[in-house]
């Protein structure tokens, strides 16, 4: 029995829903509805546009800025780190000769 009052339920259900599509897309006021709809919709498209185009702008402008307030201490901290490759790499350079010095005496006395 419950069965049977569901589908009925689910019946009336879609009949209304069924009924209120047909409503909006054949009458007159259906029609002003959906002009007034879309009008709508077009305006919140175009709100939200220019609002994501203003955020866009906000942070490109602060990056221009960021980089142009800060642009010796990057300049500064790119020299560093240059310095500091090259120590590392003089470093590095060193060893191996050592290393391969070590390996000639080795062989020589073997």
């Amino acid at each position: 029995m419950s069965n049977k009052k569901g589908r009925g339920i689910a019946f009336m259900l879609g009949a209304l829903a069924g009924g209120t599509v047909a409503y909006f897309l054949t009458t007159e006021e259906g029609r002003k509805w959906r002009k007034e709809t879309a009008k709508r919709t077009r305006e919140f498209r175009r709100r939200v546009s220019d609002q994501a185009q203003e955020q866009f702008d906000y942070i490109s402008r602060s990056m221009e800025t960021f980089v142009a307030n800060n642009k010796e201490e990057v300049e500064e901290m790119v020299e560093q780190v240059s310095e500091e490759v090259q120590e590392f790499a003089e470093q590095v350079s060193s060893s191996f000769q050592r290393g391969m010095a070590k390996a000639k005496h080795a062989a020589k006395n073997n």
